[in-house]
């Protein structure tokens, strides 16, 4: 049973994929941000772009901020992450590809709006031609590895919803009926 897109229950559903995508992409950056040369592993993009935003706010120079940077900087990326996939069962069904590759695409395409676009233009981080091979290869993938956790557990939560609905109507559940039936009642008044 597919529901619109921007329903409620989509749209959460796939903010909490979101979410708990973004352990296995934090995973992901922290153990390749150490394959790469000493040189080259300062603090993770999240981190440093929470560090400029939190600079240029008021919010900087707070005690519980400062005292806490490494928490800040986790709670606003996984925020960013539960926030950034709630978009996407809105996007999703125009992805011209088979559903298992769609959750990749849309990560390279959040890598590709942020990183490439929105972050440099709003002079945080410099785009991708400017910065290390290493590093884009790194968030590259960590964004993959996002878009594809983000597809294969929406669809999980997706999967287990409609088996929810389903168990409820078969079983001729009095609370599926005294919340559906309304709504049944009131489509088939406006048809007639």
């Amino acid at each position: 049973m597919k529901t619109h897109p921007l329903h409620f229950k989509n749209t959460v559903a796939a903010s909490l994929a979101g979410l708990i995508a973004t352990a296995p992409m934090t995973v992901t950056m922290y153990l390749a941000s150490r394959l790469l040369p000493r040189k080259r592993q300062p603090l993770l993009e999240p981190g440093q772009i929470t560090d400029l935003a939190l600079s240029r706010s008021r919010v900087h120079g707070s005690s519980a901020v400062d005292e806490m940077p490494d928490k800040v900087q986790l709670a606003a990326h996984f925020a960013f992450g539960g926030g950034v996939g709630a978009v996407y069962p809105i996007i999703e069904p125009y992805i011209p590809l088979p559903e298992k590759y769609r959750g990749p695409a849309f990560g390279l395409s959040v890598y590709a709006a942020s990183y490439a676009a929105w972050i440099p233009s709003l002079d945080i981080l410099p785009p991708p031609q400017r910065r290390p091979i290493g590093r884009n290869l790194l968030l590259i993938a960590a964004h993959i590895v996002w878009g594809a956790s983000l597809g294969l557990t929406y669809r999980a939560l997706q999967r287990k919803s409609e088996q929810r609905i389903v168990q409820a109507r078969l079983s001729g559940s009095d609370a599926w009926r005294s919340r559906h039936a309304p709504m049944r009642n009131q489509k088939m008044q406006r048809a007639s």
